[in-house]
Order: C-alpha cells, then sequence, then structure tokens
C-alpha cells in the first residue's frame, strides 16, 4: 500500500512538473542542447510493406495515409498496408513520385522513371493516364515533378524552362505560357507563396518570381520593385530551392560558383533586404557529402531541410540546425542515404519517406523531455525522491540522479564507485526511499542490498 501511495504521488508530482521519457538504452547521460529530441518508429517490408524504398506520402480527409514507393502504391491504416493496383492492369508497375489529390476518391499519380502521369481512382481501382502536351523536347534526363499550388497543379522537368499545367477538363498537362524564364534559364525547383500569392523559380541562374496579382515574370533582368532578393549575387548563383516560412523568412539553398562544391543555406528577410543569422549548425552539421534538396515547415515552428544524407531540424527554442540521422537503427532511431519526403500529418506527426524505409515520429509534446545516450545502457527502474530528485538505477553503471533546474538536467552519481567484487553494485534492479527514516534501499545484482544515507 505504501508502495502504491508514493508512485501515485509521484504521478501528481510529474502532472504538476514535467514528464520525463526514459529510453531503455540511456547512459552515460548527458544533456541535449535541444529541449526538443525527435524519435522515429520505422515501417518496412517487415510491416508489410511492398518496398523499402518510399518517396512520397499523402494523408486523406479519413486519416488514411497513402504511400507512393518504388514498387507503387499502398496506403496505411494505422494498423496494416494496403496494396493498390488498378483493376485492368493499365497502371505503370514503376515508383510512385508523387500524390496529388484531385476528389476525394481521385489521385494523380506521377512515374518519374516513366515520364508519365495518370488519375488513380480509389473507389473503382481504375486507371487514366493524362495526356503530355508541350511544343518542346523534353530532356531526357530532366526528372518529372509535380506540384500543387492551392488549387492549380503543375508539371515542370528539372534542368529546363518548360512549366506544364493541369486542365482539369481535359485532363491533360500543357505548356502554361504566362511562366517565361529569361533565355537560357533552366528549372531546379518551384515554389507558391499562398501569402503574397507568387510562384518562385529557384533556377541554374538565379531566382525568378511570377506575380499572380501583376501577371508578369521577375528576375535580376526585369526588376521594376528593385528587390534585393534578386539582385543579391550570393543567393543568385546555382540556386536549388527557396522557401518562404511562417515568419516572412526566405530560405535559399544553393550550390553557387564561389562555394567550392559545398551547398550553402542562406535566411534572408525580404522586407528589410538583409541576411538574417538565423542558419547556425547548418555548417558544423556536414560530415559526409550531402545534398539538400527541400525545405518546410512543420505547425511548431519546426524547419526542416533534407535530402541526401540529410534530416535536419531546426527547432525555434535553440535556432539551431541539427542531423537527425543515426549509424545504426533502434527503437528511436533513422537511417537512410536519402530522404525523400516529409508530410506533417492532421495529428502532427512526422512522415518520413526514405530509401530505407518510412518513419514516423509522434507529434511534439513540450512537456517531454527525451534524453539520449552515449554507451547505452539499459535503465531498469526509475525512482523519484522526496527532494524532487529522480534516480535511475542502470545496468552496469549504478544509480544516477536526475535534477531538472530551467529545463537543463544535470546528471550526477548517487553514491562515489564502490569496489566490491565483481562491481556488483553495477547492475541495479531497484530502488526505495524509506517515508520516515530518507534512507535509499538499493537492490543490486547476486543478492546485493545497498543502503544509502
Amino acid at each position: 500500500m505504501q508502495l502504491v501511495k508514493f508512485v501515485y504521488n509521484c504521478m501528481m508530482k510529474f502532472k504538476k512538473l514535467f514528464c520525463l521519457l526514459i529510453s531503455a538504452a540511456l547512459l552515460q547521460l548527458y544533456t541535449v542542447a535541444q529541449s526538443r529530441f525527435f524519435t522515429f518508429s520505422r515501417y518496412s517490408t517487415d510491416n508489410g510493406m511492398m518496398g523499402n524504398k518510399v518517396f512520397c506520402t499523402y494523408q486523406d480527409a479519413k486519416g488514411f495515409i497513402w504511400i507512393g514507393g518504388n514498387d507503387g502504391l499502398m496506403r496505411f491504416d494505422g494498423t496494416k498496408f494496403v496494396i493498390y493496383s488498378d483493376r485492368k492492369g493499365d497502371m505503370p508497375f514503376s515508383a510512385v513520385g508523387a500524390i496529388i489529390p484531385l476528389s476525394s476518391t481521385e489521385f494523380i499519380l506521377s512515374f518519374p522513371e516513366m515520364k508519365e502521369a495518370g488519375i488513380f481512382n480509389v473507389a473503382d481501382l481504375s486507371y487514366t493516364k493524362t495526356r503530355i502536351v508541350t511544343s518542346q523536347q523534353i530532356p531526357p534526363r530532366s526528372t518529372m515533378i509535380i506540384y500543387k499550388s492551392e488549387q492549380e497543379i503543375f508539371m515542370l522537368f528539372s534542368n529546363s524552362p518548360y512549366v506544364l499545367k493541369f486542365d482539369s477538363t481535359k485532363k491533360i498537362f500543357s505548356s502554361y505560357q504566362p511562366f517565361i524564364l529569361p533565355p537560357g534559364w533552366d528549372i531546379i525547383s518551384m515554389y507558391y507563396d499562398e501569402v503574397e500569392k507568387n510562384h518562385w523559380f529557384s533556377c541554374d541562374s538565379g531566382l525568378a518570381v511570377y506575380s499572380m496579382t501583376e501577371k508578369k515574370m521577375f528576375s535580376r533582368y526585369n526588376n521594376p520593385h528593385q528587390w534585393g532578393i534578386l539582385t543579391e549575387d550570393k543567393i543568385n548563383d546555382g540556386n536549388w530551392t527557396l522557401f518562404i516560412d511562417s515568419k516572412r523568412r526566405h530560405w535559399i539553398l544553393n550550390w553557387p560558383s564561389y562555394s567550392k562544391g559545398t551547398e550553402l543555406l542562406h535566411c534572408y528577410d525580404a522586407n528589410n533586404d538583409q541576411f538574417l543569422p538565423d542558419t547556425a549548425g547548418w555548417k558544423n552539421s556536414i560530415k559526409q557529402y550531402r545534398e539538400i534538396r527541400y525545405i518546410t515547415e512543420t505547425k511548431d515552428g519546426v524547419i526542416w531541410a533534407y535530402g541526401t544524407n540529410g534530416l535536419l531540424s531546426r527547432i525555434p527554442e535553440t535556432g539551431i540546425f541539427e542531423n537527425n540521422k543515426d549509424d545504426h537503427t533502434d527503437n528511436f532511431g533513422i537511417k537512410y542515404e536519402t530522404a525523400q519526403h516529409l508530410m506533417e500529418d492532421k495529428e502532427g506527426g512526422i512522415w518520413v519517406c526514405t530509401d530505407q524505409g518510412l518513419y514516423f515520429s509522434p507529434p511534439a509534446n513540450n512537456n517531454i523531455i527525451n534524453l539520449i545516450s552515449v554507451n547505452k545502457v539499459p535503465v531498469t527502474h526509475i525512482c523519484q525522491l522526496e527532494d524532487g530528485r529522480i534516480l535511475l538505477n542502470t545496468w552496469g553503471v549504478g544509480t544516477k540522479t536526475l535534477e531538472l533546474l530551467n529545463f537543463n538536467i544535470i546528471s550526477r552519481d548517487l553514491y562515489p564507485k564502490i569496489n566490491t567484487d565483481n562491481n556488483q553494485l553495477g547492475p541495479v534492479w531497484c530502488s526505495y526511499q524509506h517515508s520516515k527514516t530518507k534512507k535509499v534501499y538499493i537492490g543490486a545484482q547476486a543478492g546485493w542490498l545497498g543502503i544509502y544515507d
């Protein structure tokens, strides 16, 4: 009964103070700089997927997660994966690069390797190939990209100047004449600014922007508004991607000629025409060859940048980019060579498509502090002392105490190292504090009982 009351009191204290999550592999402890740490669960062929190479995800109105992979289309209901194909066999057996919703029952699927797109109806399992009409020959080595901006759907081909628009009535993609770039410019990626209603183009020769309000394309060669973002030399060379976050910061990624083969990230305040020092941690996170191609933001203000050998997150609390990648996978890690796509679901969970499976990170909770370890020693028991300290009993390094001071976690040994035969007080099973004497009783391997006063 006393133990039950003790656990209940601890729960009440945790509710008011904080929740402490300890992974099964924890110590040697250190304090993480960021107050949030992303843990990932992996889905793969072991869970029923038909392949581990995943390119895209989409969550429909019912909450189902649709997945485009190297081997086709799947749907996940939270429990099992269902493999989809059309009933007539017209849908290509090829990698699905994008899932774009048309209605509650129809998707546009892209098959980049075949440079084909089609409409898949999940109600009757029919597939209709869409026509692609262009007056120019599509470069054979270009990558087909389909992207949606509000109610419009566009198709572009990387390393070419061509942009096609989807006609929902005729069910075809055809050239969109207003998007005319400067001569010799090739598109690498495209981004739509929902606030200003502008289409941004990251090109090999710089940035261009099409104003839906003025119905004009602007670049360094046509800049009547004198926008500094279009004239700054260091962000108008070898552009790869542009993203505008909720604070109206412009994140610009490029591989300029002056960088000696290194990707650069810039944060630019377009309203005041000045660079912002918000890219801390970016250079230090480069440990091997890396190609970041995509930038996005989740509802909690976290900036994500991902691609080959990189899945970086920048949380608002620290303002530092950190790479999320593990050399090995466990129940909480993520391993990949390329992160292809990142999606936030309606509940705030993060889904990451990689070449080694689909990963899920649960919604962030600012009341939860995650601790990670260096040499992964299991934690066998958790106990709270009356002074508020947390006792962690471990299998190998004794008993540790944790204190939370202004969201900084202080870790100490409960007792000094004790020299015993075979270090029997190292593997500890449990601990308990006597309510009257305040002594701590520690149960260790081989029947050892320690009493700490």
